[in-house]
């Protein structure tokens, strides 16, 4: 916890550092300091404030997702390499590395990984990129981290995980 106080203290010197802080303590480490609840997408001025730290072309990014559920018993469940509609109302971490993916993936009994190229305009920040400039490699809850904008895209998956079907496969190309 002293480590996650120094984290935010460090983040809060201005609006885009302090957002950062909060979706840290919340995404990250479920802390109250989120104020229980995942934070929405910045304003405009934070946006602004992050926008060097966004990448200049179109970047693969892997998303991890984990259920409390068993594939079989969902209707519309995703086949390996399959087209996949991915929807967020709200800003979402994904990463650029896929074993950091996966690992997410399989928090639960039931999980998936899905890519995207995502455009840079679809991007909040890189938070590689911004720890680069701000705080060197100190900030080890980063993982990769890059996070989306509100989106509604179809993406392509790209593992499968489930603890009761005993499967655990990654799509060729990886």
């Amino acid at each position: 916890m002293r480590y996650l106080n120094k984290v935010i203290a460090a983040l809060k010197e201005d609006a885009a550092n302090a957002w950062l802080a909060k979706y840290v303590a919340h995404d990250v480490y479920k802390s109250q300091d989120a104020g229980g609840k995942r934070p929405v997408c910045p304003p405009s001025k934070v946006i602004k404030e992050l926008s060097p730290y966004i990448p200049k072309s179109p970047v693969k990014l892997f998303r991890g997702l984990s259920f409390f559920s068993d594939f079989e018993s969902r209707k519309n469940q995703p086949r390996l390499g399959s087209t996949y509609q991915y929807i967020d109302k709200q800003c979402s971490s994904w990463t650029t590395n896929l074993g950091t993916a996966i690992k997410f993936a399989k928090t639960r009994e039931l999980g998936f990984v899905i890519y995207a190229v995502i455009d840079p305009a679809s991007i909040i920040v890189d938070i590689d990129m911004w720890r680069e400039k701000h705080e060197g490699s100190d900030l080890k809850w980063a993982e990769h981290e890059v996070i989306v904008k509100p989106i509604d895209m179809k993406t392509k998956v790209a593992f499968i995980h489930s603890t009761s079907g005993n499967i655990s496969k990654t799509a060729s190309g990886f």
